[in-house]
């Protein structure tokens, strides 16, 4: 039945159909996930893939820094500029609120590439700092500083060190 009303052949179909789901049509994803008997609030309260309040705190405890990422975690070039703009504040104001944080941080879900001067220019007045994940690089918004992906099957020395040596050979490429 599922299969037959969202027009899926299997479910290799199945996984490319959820996958193509733009963030405009989210809501989608919930509605699919409904058609299949799914309880996504229950998934999430079960497996836990999010660290919790308590967790959060313990971190800031040991001295860690804690920023935001987003209200629902958009790629930020899919949005208006205003929309850009709440995600930002409405996470840091949450974040800021919650743990009782006299700082304000912020990193970009995905990437920050090719966004707008001008949100970086708004956000300034929000932010201590931002993260991107161009990896290591010089970033021209003073702010802003890029962090190296690690979402990837490779080690983390691995990645650290291919990281370092592009940005070595673009230094000597003056770039």
């Amino acid at each position: 039945y599922f299969y037959k009303r969202y027009g899926i052949e299997d479910e290799g179909h199945l996984i490319e159909k959820v996958l193509s789901i733009d963030y405009s049509d989210r809501q989608r994803l919930d509605d699919m996930a409904g058609s299949l008997g799914l309880n996504l609030e229950h998934y999430l309260n079960e497996h836990q893939p999010y660290l919790s309040s308590f967790q959060i705190e313990e971190l800031i405890k040991m001295g860690f820094t804690i920023g935001a990422h987003s209200i629902d975690h958009p790629r930020f070039q899919a949005l208006e500029e205003a929309e850009q703009l709440r995600q930002v504040k409405d996470s840091l104001t949450f974040i800021k609120d919650r743990f009782n944080l006299d700082y304000a941080v912020f990193s970009f879900p995905f990437t920050d590439d090719n966004l707008k001067k001008s949100l970086f220019e708004k956000m300034e007045k929000l932010v201590d700092l931002s993260f991107g994940t161009a990896g290591l690089k010089r970033d021209s918004i003073s702010f802003n500083f890029q962090r190296i992906p690690m979402e990837s099957d490779e080690s983390g020395s691995s990645i650290i060190r291919a990281e370092y040596a592009y940005f070595c050979w673009k230094k000597w490429l003056n770039k």
